[in-house]
């Protein structure tokens, strides 16, 4: 099971609800919230409509995956740059470049597979792998907004103005 926080609500999903999910189908957005009064930069990635929740994945003791993690891989996917990612997010290329090792350290085989530069340039793509993870992220997320959009309602209700 992956305990998945939205809020104060607390669901647990299994992990074989995500299957079946394609990256086509898949949403992608970058919705980073003010930091010490600034915003962080957006995707150049198409606008989306706003995430109504962000869920952070606990897959085990030392692994977890959320929104942050699954935008890297939406980017990579987009773009086939670590180093045009990491603009695209804000961060440095080195930050982008450690999140992909921390992802290859984490799972069974590669979620990215890096080119060497050279004369006509490195580049970055998902591998196999990489394409269901994110996927079944995706379809976790998805499955997760109708399952608590009334107590979000709810919530949005009680703030001021």
């Amino acid at each position: 099971m992956s305990h998945c926080v939205t809020g104060q609500e607390s669901l647990e999903m299994d992990a074989a609800s995500c299957g079946g999910a394609t990256f086509e189908r898949l949403s992608s957005l970058i919705d980073w919230p003010p930091i010490r009064g600034a915003e962080r930069p957006r995707s150049k990635s198409p606008a989306k409509a706003r995430r109504a929740i962000t869920l952070h994945l606990t897959l085990s003791d030392r692994v977890a995956l959320g929104h942050g993690k699954a935008d890297l891989l939406t980017l990579i996917h987009d773009t086939s740059s670590i180093a045009a990612t990491g603009r695209s997010m804000g961060m440095p290329y080195q930050r982008a470049h450690d999140l992909v090792s921390a992802l290859t350290a984490d799972f069974r085989t590669p979620l990215v597979e890096t080119m060497a530069g050279g004369p006509r340039g490195g580049g970055a793509k998902l591998t196999v792998l990489g394409e269901q993870v994110l996927a079944a992220y995706r379809e976790v997320e998805r499955q997760a907004e109708p399952t608590t959009a009334e107590r979000l309602g709810w919530l949005r209700a009680m703030l001021r103005g």
